[in-house]
């Protein structure tokens, strides 16, 4: 009996030390969850907390947590890159602060701002593999013509500019071989439309029609709403002015596809003011001279002086290299119906003729030229930003060669 009560006696004992030491430790734990000293595990809860609150919001829409997680990745990769490019950007800086005092002659030197855009940022493109993928966007046109169809929008947009042109009040025609056709300049990628209306104060004798894929920069101009611009009380202001939202390259083939304009307009210079230069060798073929757009882009500016400016003069460089190997190759608005009818057989090649042939045009070429413009002679926001703090523009011509 005496052991039988010592066992019982022993047992409660450690359980009474067992209840007294998980007491202890709970205390312990609320002290330091008081006092604060538990920081790191009090964010992870709250962390768990916020995921889990997100995950329960974005339950009626599957897609909302992916798209944040994809938003959040794709923002530390441009803070990645921007710091990269930032870094190169003060090292181009100190090395022109460097040359500046070493130096002891009076010649000018290049400035080096934030923007600038040269071969230690994004060296030069090589010229066989730019020639190849020209070369290839030009044979293989009809394919990218019929892997990517015209967007919706940007057919409801040339339909409305066709019938501005034709309807216009004060349409003026320019004389040529055969008949009468509208002039028109086209502004390609003509963001928020001030370098539009400029060129619509600019050349009075012709209608303009700027062209962007952005509503929101769009949407800052008071002119891109018909209503709202007959709603002024300056109605004759940026009256030959038309501002639209499209795809420029889908814009391009509604151009080329439409006898209507074929026939009734003739586009007097076509602008492509500060395009994304795209400086990452990787992303070559979204520069346009390396799009598989550029065909169209050479095509619908046939019989017009083609403009481009941009504060790297590399990029105007490598374009005219592209114009160069255009016209080697012969293609021209003429072979455009052998490429529709390819596009309509199972033929995916666009065979072009000779450059020596009768139909091939000759191009002159004139820039990339560097330009010295007083800031309110600039067209665009950019270039306006470009004047002031200094930076180097850029402007290169293509016109076809008076023979």
């Amino acid at each position: 009996m005496d052991y039988r009560r010592l066992e019982e006696l022993v047992l409660l004992l450690i359980i009474c030390l067992l209840f007294g030491v998980s007491s202890c430790i709970a205390n312990n734990m609320n002290h330091l969850m008081q006092t604060g000293r538990s920081y790191h595990m009090n964010k992870m809860l709250a962390g768990f907390a916020c995921r889990r609150s997100t995950r329960a919001l974005s339950s009626t829409n599957p897609h909302t947590a992916y798209t944040t997680d994809m938003q959040n990745i794709n923002q530390r990769k441009r803070r990645r890159r921007g710091a990269i490019h930032a870094t190169k950007r003060i090292q181009q800086y100190d090395n022109f602060i460097l040359a500046a005092k070493i130096s002891d002659n009076e010649q000018p030197i290049s400035l080096v701002t934030q923007y600038t855009i040269n071969d230690s940022i994004c060296p030069p493109t090589d010229i066989e593999t730019l020639n190849k993928v020209v070369t290839k966007h030009i044979h293989t046109l009809p394919r990218y013509w019929k892997s990517k169809p015209i967007a919706k929008h940007t057919s409801v947009a040339f339909q409305e500019a066709l019938n501005f042109i034709l309807q216009h009040p004060q349409r003026t025609t320019a004389s040529t071989s055969d008949t009468t056709k509208t002039k028109v300049i086209i502004d390609g990628g003509c963001g928020t439309g001030r370098s539009s209306f400029l060129l619509g104060e600019m050349h009075k004798d012709c209608l303009v029609i700027g062209i962007d894929q952005s509503l929101s920069r769009l949407s800052r101009n008071k002119g891109y709403n018909n209503n709202i611009q007959e709603s002024n009380d300056n109605t004759s202001e940026g009256d030959n002015v038309l501002l639209l939202r499209a795809e420029l390259a889908d814009f391009w083939k509604c151009i080329l596809s439409s006898p209507e304009w074929q026939e009734n307009i003739q586009i007097h210079k076509h602008y492509v003011l500060y395009p994304n230069p795209y400086p990452k060798k990787s992303r070559l073929k979204n520069r346009w001279y390396a799009h598989p757009a550029f065909p169209l882009l050479m095509m619908s500016s046939e019989g017009a002086e083609l403009i481009v400016r941009s504060n790297w003069e590399g990029y105007l460089k490598e374009f005219s290299q592209a114009v160069n190997v255009w016209s080697e190759t012969g293609a021209n608005y003429e072979d455009f119906h052998g490429m529709i009818n390819s596009c309509e057989s199972d033929d995916d090649e666009w065979h072009t003729t000779i450059a020596s042939s009768s139909s091939s045009t000759d191009l002159n070429v004139v820039g990339p030229d560097r330009m010295n413009i007083d800031i309110s002679e600039s067209l665009t926001n950019f270039e306006a930003k470009y004047v002031e703090i200094g930076e180097p523009i850029y402007e290169l011509k293509i016109r076809e060669a008076i023979q």
